[in-house]
């Protein structure tokens, strides 16, 4: 507990353990692009290097941090804001959502482009899904490109790497499985305790507009990913996992 241990990738060989406290429940651990390891302490950063084991604290407060690619900006989401910071550390911008949280948060391949996936609003059934929306903006000077609401969808999403697309688990009641749920849900009068199947819907993130709805191979989405050239996106269906390949909008 409260350890880092780190390890060469071509032998497995540890190569040093770091102490980062005692009462230390969990760390988050990821690489910056430079190649100093990032360690999350009791929602403390803290920054170590990798040859000498050095730790460099700093004084942001998050759960969950995300990079850009060329390493110029970091993102920390915190409980009311995600709080954007430069590669020297200070803080140049603070992003609100309307509901004071943020699900995911993403840049673009070339940092150009940062979006943000937030809850918007809840469905009128104390247990339909919370609808969402996304919202992009420039980081050369933080503007907002486009904000949209979406449909109701799980906090599930995959975003094309250069943020042209994004992939999201839609309710889909179609099929046998469909209808067991809308009986259930018809007889125990919204009562259900588990939601209706679902489905991966790819939207457009320019105008927001849906491309493809792509069926079914199991009752839920369970995760999405593009590959880094955008050219494929794997969607998991819990035991099958289906690949689509895009060839256009």
């Amino acid at each position: 507990m409260g350890k880092v241990v780190l390890f060469t990738v071509a032998d497995g060989r540890r190569l040093r353990t770091i102490t980062m406290g005692k009462n230390t429940w969990m760390l988050n651990v990821t690489f910056a692009p430079d190649g100093r390891l990032a360690v999350i302490r009791n929602s403390q950063l803290s920054f170590i290097r990798v040859n000498d084991g050095k730790k460099m604290p700093t004084n942001i407060q998050t759960k969950i941090i995300v990079f850009s690619p060329d390493g110029q900006w970091l993102a920390a989401i915190q409980p009311n804001a995600v709080s954007i910071y430069d590669a020297n550390g200070h803080l140049v911008k603070q992003i609100q959502p309307p509901l004071h949280i943020f699900w995911i948060v993403v840049f673009s391949k070339d940092g150009q482009r940062f979006a943000c996936l937030w809850p918007s609003q809840q469905g009128k059934s104390p247990r339909a899904p919370i609808r969402h929306g996304i919202s992009v903006r420039r980081t050369k000077d933080w503007q907002l490109e486009r904000s949209a609401p979406l449909t109701p969808f799980w906090p599930i999403a995959a975003f094309a790497p250069d943020l042209s697309l994004a992939a999201l688990p839609e309710p889909n009641p179609s099929g046998w499985d469909g209808a067991l749920w809308r009986l259930l849900n018809r007889l125990l009068r919204g009562n259900l305790l588990f939601a209706a199947p679902t489905q991966v819907v790819v939207r457009r993130l320019s105008d927001g507009k849906i491309i493809a709805k792509l069926p079914r191979f199991g009752r839920n989405v369970w995760d999405c990913a593009f590959s880094p050239d955008g050219r494929y996106l794997a969607v998991s269906h819990g035991n099958t996992i289906a690949f689509w390949e895009r060839k256009g909008d």
